[in-house]
């Protein structure tokens, strides 16, 4: 081959590894191309080293080209049909056939080309809408798991351990209630009442409604409220204990123990100016309220003492009405 041809088409026919045989098809298409261009002015002895280089090429091709059906298609097809007429290769080359041979070349390496550009372009369309599929699952499985939350109603049970009206409430309208709606309620117990909070010789004395045994029961019952920490518990032991509270130390034992808290712990509480300083405080908190207390019990919900006359006759249905959200079952 003249260097004029070598020069134009950069690769050089002459030699077997004058091109690069490991690379793929689709990449060297237009270097083996001007080689067939070329081959077209060159002695025969050339045009077949050029044919065997072009073959050699797109063999090693065919067994990189794994990642592509289509490709491997085409390959297989090239090599075969360049297998077949290697063998029937005449000892003398015939010109009559080098047109129809360089366009089978031409359509094959064209095909590889075009193979490829669609098999890289399908393959980047294919993964973008992917990525965009998982983001708008991801958005839509987000949005799906936001759940609104609606806060607990607040129940604060202003009472005296002694009074016949708070009994009737605790044990009939307070504990039913909370049993079927514990899951949209909390309570809180404040046993003071109309009780008096005085202070004489540096110790706080308190001067209750129903005399010095109901202060001391609104002691006991105050001390388990600071006590035990499980407000269900807390509930149950007051219920046990304003059913018979004459006798506040004994009942208040029996019902502690009964619901599985240690009774030593509150017993210190009350017999140490704990008990005292914990029974203050609910006074203040009784006297705090507005309008002020005229019955006893007084029944706030969310801090608000509205229609007191539905809450005592019917708790459960007035914090059935209240609630914002989803309805239990009971409801």
């Amino acid at each position: 081959m003249s260097d004029k041809c070598v020069h134009s088409c950069g690769v050089d026919m002459s030699a077997p590894g004058g091109a690069h045989p490991g690379a793929e098809a689709p990449r060297h298409s237009q270097r083996l191309l001007k080689a067939l261009m070329c081959s077209s002015s060159s002695t025969f002895e050339t045009k077949r080293r050029g044919m065997e280089l072009l073959e050699r090429t797109v063999e090693n091709a065919a067994g990189t080209a794994s990642r592509n059906s289509g490709e491997i298609v085409a390959l297989n097809l090239f090599v075969r049909i360049s297998n077949t007429r290697r063998r029937e290769w005449p000892h003398r080359y015939c010109g009559a056939c080098e047109p129809m041979w360089t366009m089978v070349l031409l359509c094959t390496v064209l095909a590889l080309v075009l193979i490829n550009d669609m098999s890289t372009y399908g393959n980047l369309h294919y993964r973008r809408r992917r990525e965009a599929s998982s983001v708008n699952d991801t958005s839509a499985l987000t949005s799906s798991q936001e759940v609104t939350v609606h806060p607990f109603l607040h129940v604060e049970v202003y009472y005296e351990a002694l009074c016949p009206d708070s009994r009737y409430f605790v044990m009939k309208q307070l504990t039913p209630a909370y049993e079927k709606l514990h899951e949209i309620m909390n309570v809180a117990l404040i046993p003071y009442g109309k009780a008096r909070t005085q202070e004489k010789d540096g110790k706080l004395v308190f001067d209750c409604q129903h005399g010095p045994v109901e202060c001391k029961a609104n002691m006991v019952h105050a001390c388990v409220t600071n006590i035990v920490k499980d407000e269900g518990k807390q509930l149950a032991i007051v219920h046990c204990m304003i059913e018979k509270n004459d006798m506040p130390l004994k009942i208040g034992q029996k019902c502690v123990e009964k619901n599985g808290e240690n009774w030593q712990n509150v017993e210190a509480c009350i017999l140490s100016d704990k008990g005292s300083s914990i029974l203050k405080h609910m006074g203040d908190m009784t006297n705090s309220l507005k309008p002020r207390v005229s019955f006893i019990p007084t029944i706030t919900i969310d801090r608000v003492q509205d229609d007191q006359k539905h809450i005592l006759q019917d708790l459960h249905k007035v914090l059935c009405k209240r609630y914002k959200g989803p309805k239990p079952p009971s409801c």
